[in-house]
């Protein structure tokens, strides 16, 4: 008889482990792939995929060795990663079968987010799911699991409100900044960065018609192009030191592996502002803005983390619509264990229909 694979899940996530555990294994876009091939010289992963965002780093896998493919997973993180062993080992989580099933569900869901209802988790997870699919990383299992997934999550979409009203990182940033400035009239914004993340932030931005916008990132012509689609203006990413003293909200959201702001450069801006309050918005993982910043005075800065709280309180009208979207996930986990179970009826009835024809061709031998 064939033997049956199973479904394992081994990260970390926003839940148990902190911004400067999250950040050192986070796994950019463009290093994805190599990622993917090295876990795959392991022989017990035959299925493997890897999901990379803010609030977690989780490879799901399809394996016949559970053990193995765990300690592969794990020695992954340590080795490529470069982690400790044991601090890891306080921040891994591990799920296998009907509890990886009914994790993925809730991501695709956005029901498992820092900010519940938030729209770009599923992007996310249709993009790790594209590049694994698209290098061959993927087979019937994984590829049944995060097609179903994606169903769930149109599901919930459409059958609850969990999505209606959309609360994201960056507005709850914006929010935050709100309650500290009250008006954004008089004030002058600066957005660092020009991925996805920070056009999402940018639409919050230009709802609250701030006296001005400027916008920095490492390729000027990205700067531009963001800043000219809002009516905003580019700023050279050099002399970013000397835009900052102009700026009394700065929001940071670049892939920068390390730091790009740092305690120095922000008191030299506080000096030309005459110490005018300056108020950062770090929603980047890794992070951007160097932790210290948060000690000088007349400075504060908010991470994801801190966002994370102020989010949870922003939630507690929508435990209905979070209780009918489990409702649905709950029924179909049911449904693909069900699935699954019928397809594994099917494979061994195959597999005694053989095991009959070898038994017949050596009787009539």
């Amino acid at each position: 008889m064939t033997e049956k694979s199973s479904l394992i899940l081994v990260g970390i996530s926003h839940h148990r482990t902190p911004i400067e555990i999250r950040e050192r294994l986070f796994i950019p876009e463009n290093s994805l792939l190599d990622s993917l091939k090295k876990l795959h010289t392991s022989n017990s992963l035959e299925e493997c995929l890897i999901l990379s965002t803010c609030n977690r780093v989780e490879v799901y896998a399809s394996t016949l060795s559970y053990e193995k493919c765990v300690s592969a997973i794990h020695d992954f993180f340590v080795e490529v990663q470069n982690i400790d062993p044991g601090v890891l080992k306080k921040h891994l989580y591990v799920l296998r079968d009907d509890k990886v099933i009914d994790h993925l569900f809730k991501v695709s869901g956005s029901l498992d987010s820092m900010v519940i209802g938030e729209p770009q988790i599923l992007g996310q997870v249709r993009n790790s799911f594209k590049i694994a699919s698209e290098n061959q990383f993927l087979g019937k299992n994984l590829l049944s699991l995060f097609s179903s997934a994606f169903r769930v999550a149109k599901k919930i979409r459409e059958q609850t409100k969990i999505g209606s009203d959309p609360i994201s990182v960056s507005s709850v940033a914006l929010d935050l900044a709100k309650k500290i400035f009250r008006t954004f009239e008089d004030r002058t914004v600066l957005l660092v960065g020009s991925g996805e993340m920070a056009e999402s932030a940018m639409q919050h931005i230009i709802s609250q018609k701030p006296k001005n916008i400027l916008v920095a990132n490492r390729t000027y012509a990205h700067a531009q192009a963001l800043a000219s689609k809002y009516s905003g203006w580019a700023v050279d990413f050099e002399n970013l030191k000397d835009e900052m003293s102009e700026a009394d909200i700065i929001l940071t959201s670049t892939s920068s592996p390390g730091f790009i702001i740092d305690s120095f450069m922000v008191k030299e801006s506080l000096e030309v502002r005459k110490d005018r309050p300056m108020l950062f918005l770090d929603i980047a993982v890794p992070r951007n803005i160097d932790p210290l910043v948060n000690e000088i005075e007349n400075v504060f800065l908010f991470d994801v983390d801190d966002l994370q709280k102020i989010a949870s309180d922003n939630m507690k009208g929508r435990e209905e619509e979070s209780l009918e979207a489990k409702s649905i996930v709950e029924k179909e986990v049911r449904s693909f264990l069900n699935s699954r179970i019928v397809e594994d009826s099917s494979d061994i009835l195959i597999e005694i229909r053989k095991l009959a024809e070898i038994i017949r061709r050596e009787e009539v031998k």
